[in-house]
Order: structure tokens, then sequence, then C-alpha cells
């Protein structure tokens, strides 16, 4: 496995895009949250993710899939 991308991020979590590799690893950009001890892997290339905190990291104040205030 290779070693995973570190993405750095002031709080605990944040949206990353994955565009693939170069030449026929390149893809459409993937979206997705990157959560704190929660590694995640590309669903279309298999690149591995890690979120490092920097700082003492905390919540960001935005909504998310988990609660869009839809009801």
């Amino acid at each position: 496995m290779e070693e995973p991308s570190v993405v750095g991020s002031y709080y605990n979590k944040r949206i990353v895009g994955c565009p693939g590799g170069e030449g026929e690893d390149e893809h459409y950009v993937v979206w997705f949250w990157l959560k704190k001890d929660e590694p995640h892997e590309c669903p279309v290339c298999s690149q591995y993710f890690v979120l490092k905190v920097i700082g003492d990291g905390g919540d960001l104040d935005v909504h998310d899939d988990e609660d869009d205030g839809h009801h």
C-alpha cells in the first residue's frame, strides 16, 4: 500500500478533492469530507488520505450531509 496523502487542517475536518494521479490515473475530481482519525480511500483510484490537525483543532461552524437542517 502506498503512503497516504497527508492533508493539513486547523479544524477536525475539511473538504478534500481527489483528481487521481497523472496520465491514466487521472479522473474527475471526487469531493469528500476528510475527518480527524478517519482515513479515507478515494472510491475511483484508491488513493488514501489522512487528516493531520494543526494545533488544537476544533469544529467547523458549517452544515454537512449529516446535519443539513432540512426536514
